[in-house]
């Protein structure tokens, strides 16, 4: 078992066992599987297509990643999303490339008796990120025991000699502490206690207010029941939270009436859940959404064509909250009381790697945030995005 950090190389690790098992054993079969078919292809089979001469290959195919060497070993590359297609082969070797992503039933019910007959082995490359998933925490465990047949190895991205130590400091100026740890530093950082762990009372500040000029950030959450706008001003690299304005029981109409109230000259750039721009809360005819229904109050809209990963919300808010580096680029307002709960408060549930949303009105004053840092801060995939009521925004 192998824990590495961004970029290590652990594809070629697992390649490289690959070849080395098929080459060893005379018509070895060895499997090699990534958690879809897109990533097995773009990784795995296109690593090993690189490694291996046309001398040594027999037969090939490009559509189900397969080839068959001079030797009569035959290596393939598969997805391990559906564990009950890989059932029925006999195997020398399993290569579970991202293995903390994929499912308990594939390595259990059908992998491991796989390797039975044939005295096989298998080689798990991961990031450790996925550790949430307690089957493969627990397989990591066993192997630091003493009497295991495992051997288990950790290494950073540093270690693999393919990322130069300047990109790795970039990187760390970019990441929040714990995601650069699981991601760069292969350290166990498995979301448990709070979603936004470095959030204290040193981002809490009164300095962070309005200056009555330049465009306001507000970032949005669509909820019939609590329907908040986070209110944020970009201060050079900083962003500050200077109000929340919160509606009950209400439609974004009437929270776009409120916020144009509120701020009546100003403009106003909103950065809603993207979801916004299909699903209606009041809607009229078929072309109104609660994008549609902002812009009638003048609110320019800053439009994401498809949903954020939560993850990316989480780690783009964290990145700010404070960052690798120990810079601290968020600022917020005391008065946003419940923002400020949602930071010091919102936790995982046990053993996921998702926000407990019990409590029905916590987790979304903080979604709209997150909103607002992926897409005035931070944004993700610039070409999704597009603005509505003004001229195409890339960042």
């Amino acid at each position: 078992m192998a824990t590495c950090g961004r970029r290590f190389g652990k594809s070629y690790l697992a390649c490289a066992k690959a070849l080395h098992t098929a080459l060893q054993k005379p018509r070895a079969n060895v499997l090699m599987l990534a958690p879809t078919f897109e990533m097995g292809r773009a990784t795995l089979w296109r690593t090993l297509t690189d490694m291996v001469p046309d001398s040594w290959i027999t037969k090939t195919s490009q559509s189900i990643l397969e080839m068959q060497l001079v030797n009569g070993s035959r290596i393939e590359v598969k997805s391990g999303d559906r564990p009950d297609r890989l059932r029925g082969r006999s195997l020398d070797l399993a290569c579970l490339d991202e293995a903390a992503y994929l499912q308990k039933e594939l390595w259990f019910e059908v992998l491991r008796p796989a390797l039975s007959d044939r005295q096989g082995s298998a080689l798990f490359t991961t990031t450790p990120a996925g550790l949430v998933q307690s089957w493969f925490a627990d397989l990591w465990d066993e192997a630091g025991q003493v009497d295991s047949s495992w051997g288990r190895h950790q290494y950073t991205t540093i270690d693999g000699g393919w990322v130069e130590p300047e990109e790795v400091e970039q990187a760390r100026a970019m990441l929040d502490p714990r995601t650069f740890r699981a991601e760069y530093e292969a350290s166990f950082e498995a979301p448990t206690g709070r979603v936004f762990p470095d959030f204290s009372e040193a981002n809490i500040t009164e300095d962070a207010d309005d200056d009555g000029v330049g465009e306001l950030k507000i970032g949005i959450d669509f909820n019939v029941a609590t329907l908040p706008a986070i209110v944020c001003r970009i201060v050079g690299d900083e962003l500050w939270v200077i109000d929340e304005v919160t509606l009950h029981n209400s439609t974004t109409e009437q929270l776009g009436r409120a916020l144009r109230a509120k701020y009546q000259s100003r403009s106003l750039m909103a950065y809603p859940d993207p979801t916004g721009g299909s699903r209606k809360t009041a809607a009229v005819d078929a072309s109104t959404t609660d994008h549609t229904l902002l812009e009638k109050s003048g609110i320019r809209i800053y439009e994401r064509r498809t949903p954020y990963a939560v993850r990316d919300k989480y780690q783009a808010t964290n990145w700010l909250i404070c960052d690798a580096l120990g810079r601290r680029r968020m600022k917020v307002n005391p008065r946003c009381r419940d923002l400020i709960r949602d930071l010091k408060f919102m936790v995982y549930k046990e053993g996921t790697d998702q926000p407990d949303k019990s409590d029905p009105e916590r987790s979304h004053h903080s979604d709209a945030l997150g909103y607002c840092v992926l897409g005035a801060m931070k944004p993700l995939m610039p070409t999704k995005y597009q603005v509505r009521s003004g001229p195409v925004m890339l960042w």
